[in-house]
């Protein structure tokens, strides 16, 4: 006869369904444009199952893990959108199942580590009082940061990211940058799990100022209400979000191509064909373009990342239409593709721009490189692992590892300095400040998101592009193969942006004495300034609460 679960079993999987429901609740806020205020109440069962037993770090790092896996994984499941990947040479359906979702798992996997660290230190300080509602704010904010390192980093879930259309709560991103956001979201959660660990089971409940746990709460809402004033008052006084006059302003058109990855890196037989006639494609949509846009002062195009995906140094054919066109209409054009500055020399992902002289002489090059996908990382060892290293090096359409770039490399335009990100690199906020700090007066994101086809990805990604404008208080220019293209002004106010899988374009008019912006925030000087304090402060608090500690009794020792 079967032996019944324990009443300590059963608890154990009561607490594993609720991290996991909530992780899935988290992701949720995530994954539609109407559920972002779900991460205001998603992280109370996690917290309410972390904090009703004494905390050990083993206790913390297995709650902080599977919680992490199903954010994760709900957060990032659109990476199934990647199936089929038979366009790749050699790969065949079922090795393409094989790559997506043992790649969705893999990657969900490596990032709840740091889920995992956050609860394994939890767990070690063992908060007591109003330092269980400070230590996980300053932990979160710090693991947000530390998401951004190394070569295998992905800072793709900040929570700021589910509250992209909320900009008055935004609006203090431009001083402490987005990461700030998370730690008030996280102490908002946390103080109204511990609210109701004390007032639920009291049985004779007590009027809730009378609980410490709600009067925290309370000081939390408060905050979160003053920053909402805050933002609305300097929405207020922002300009209204229109198009300029003619007679002032610069045309800017985003040129959407919706180009199916297939015809992209098809097979060797049909590449130079469909290279012409994605060149066509472009042309076209651009010459419609500026026959329908109003007169201008000058006027900008911004084709998407990898648009002709040919090294056009090296192929005149590709490249002398594009600076015929550009002669023609007295056109700035930016577009990406891929250079090698010698034949032997290692490839970029690049963007370059045309002058209205025809001329092409600058470029710049992509710095955040997409691991397994760009390159390679950790080769010697990875790659000799059977089956897992061939089908890695299958996901790279270049076949050689990329180069990353070493600089900002700012273009000269009718709006000033432009900095240019490239696709994956543009949710990673390091970045775009080092092109401010460089000196970029105008941001441009060209990227190409048709891997994943309609999916949520292409909203989160242009959620990450509304963050990068209020960091730096810069427009932000996003051109995207199958979108999402968009304006993006200081304020994180989407001023036009285009539908996913469309083959289309934007345009709109700018001043450039209203966009030209010199003046760099706080954020673009001092960087993640929040997450140093939060350092700091969390070393002292810990080292205060251990100096209170009682010392252990023998038994204990």
């Amino acid at each position: 006869m079967k032996t019944p679960p324990t009443a300590e079993t059963l608890a154990l999987r009561q607490d594993i369904l609720l991290c996991i429901l909530s992780g899935l609740l988290s992701a949720l806020s995530f994954s539609t444009l109407s559920t972002g205020w779900l991460i205001w109440v998603s992280l109370i069962p996690f917290f309410h199952v972390f904090f009703k037993l004494p905390l050990t770090w083993k206790r913390g790092a297995f709650l902080g893990w599977v919680f992490g896996m199903s954010f994760y994984i709900g957060v990032i499941h659109w990476l199934i959108e990647l199936h089929p990947l038979t366009w790749l040479g050699g790969v065949t359906t079922e090795i393409s199942l094989l790559i997506v979702y043992g790649g969705l798992v893999g990657i969900s996997l490596f990032v709840s580590l740091w889920v995992t660290l956050f609860g394994a230190i939890l767990g070690a300080l063992k908060p007591q009082g109003v330092l269980r509602i400070v230590f996980p704010a300053l932990l979160w904010m710090i693991m947000e940061w530390a998401q951004e390192l190394g070569d295998l980093s992905l800072p793709w879930a900040r929570l700021a990211i589910s509250q992209f259309q909320d900009l008055p709560l935004l609006q203090i991103v431009p001083f402490t940058g987005s990461i700030l956001i998370a730690g008030v979201i996280v102490a908002f959660n946390v103080a109204f799990a511990l609210f109701l660990d004390e007032f639920v089971p009291d049985s004779a409940p007590k009027p809730y100022w009378h609980y410490g746990s709600f009067r925290s709460l309370l000081g939390i809402a408060g905050c979160v209400l003053s920053l909402h004033l805050y933002g609305f008052y300097k929405l207020s006084q922002a300009p209204p979000a229109e198009p300029a006059a003619s007679d002032k302003g610069v045309l800017v058109g985003l040129v959407q191509g919706s180009i199916p990855q297939g015809q992209k890196w098809g097979s060797a037989d049909e590449f130079w064909k469909n290279m012409r006639d994605i060149e066509k494609i472009y042309l076209d949509l651009s010459e419609d373009l500026l026959k329908k846009a109003p007169a201008s002062t000058a006027q900008i195009l911004f084709w998407p990342e990898s648009a002709i995906p040919v090294f056009p140094r090296y192929f005149p054919e590709f490249q002398a239409p594009l600076q015929a066109f550009a002669k023609k209409h007295k056109t700035y054009l930016l577009t990406g593709g891929f250079d090698r500055k010698t034949w032997q020399s290692p490839s970029y992902n690049g963007a370059t721009l045309y002058t209205p002289q025809g001329e092409n002489t600058a470029w710049y090059y992509k710095r955040q490189l997409v691991p397994f996908g760009e390159f390679f990382p950790y080769r010697d060892f990875l790659g000799k692992i059977p089956v897992l290293g061939g089908l890695i090096a299958q996901l790279n359409p270049m076949k050689d590892d990329t180069a990353a770039g070493q600089n900002a490399s700012l273009m000269t335009t009718p709006l000033g300095k432009l900095g240019t990100l490239i696709c994956f690199e543009s949710v990673y906020a390091h970045v775009a400040r080092n092109s401010v700090a460089e000196g970029a007066q105008i941001l441009a994101i060209i990227t190409n998101d048709g891997w994943y086809r309609d999916a949520i990805a292409l909203y989160q990604h242009n959620a990450h592009a509304v963050m990068r404008a209020l960091e730096n208080s810069r427009y932000v220019l996003r051109a995207g193969n199958t979108g999402i293209s968009s304006v993006i002004d200081p304020w994180g106010r989407i001023q036009t942006q285009s539908l996913p899988m469309e083959r289309t374009y934007l345009y709109t008019l700018l001043d450039p004495a209203e966009v030209v912006r010199k003046e760099k925030t706080p954020y673009t000087r001092f960087g993640e300034w929040v997450v140093y304090l939060s350092m700091l402060l969390l070393l002292i608090l810990a080292v205060f609460q251990i100096s209170q500690a009682p010392p252990l009794e023998e038994d204990q020792v």
